[in-house]
């Protein structure tokens, strides 16, 4: 069991979470989807949703809004490599996508 969200990226939870609930609240507003696609997505937004309450939790964000939790702790070296190379990596699919959103909504 692992213990510890080294090597995890919290900006790719943060977009997948994002993506999953764009999708699920998209379904639901059309009314087209079955209800048990319905279910599937909404159970998937709400474990992508527990995931990211873990970072959430690991970085110190509940103690430093709303003064519950534990303080965050310092952050390992892995852990500042991996923040590091997300950065990077977000920066760089931004550079591409950006663009790419915006020639689709001219189209």
């Amino acid at each position: 069991k692992k213990s510890n969200l080294e090597g995890l990226s919290v900006r790719s939870q943060w977009s997948s979470f994002v993506c999953q609930l764009v999708i699920f609240l998209n379904l639901a507003d059309t009314g087209q989807a079955s209800t048990i696609i319905l279910c599937e997505m909404g159970v998937s937004v709400v474990i992508e949703g527990w995931k990211l309450n873990k970072f959430l939790a690991r970085n110190g964000t509940f103690n430093r809004l709303l003064g519950i939790g534990t303080p965050p702790k310092a952050l390992t070296q892995m852990q500042k490599d991996t923040d590091e190379y997300d950065k990077r990596a977000m920066r760089v699919l931004s550079v591409a996508l950006y663009p790419i959103v915006g020639a689709y909504g001219v189209y």
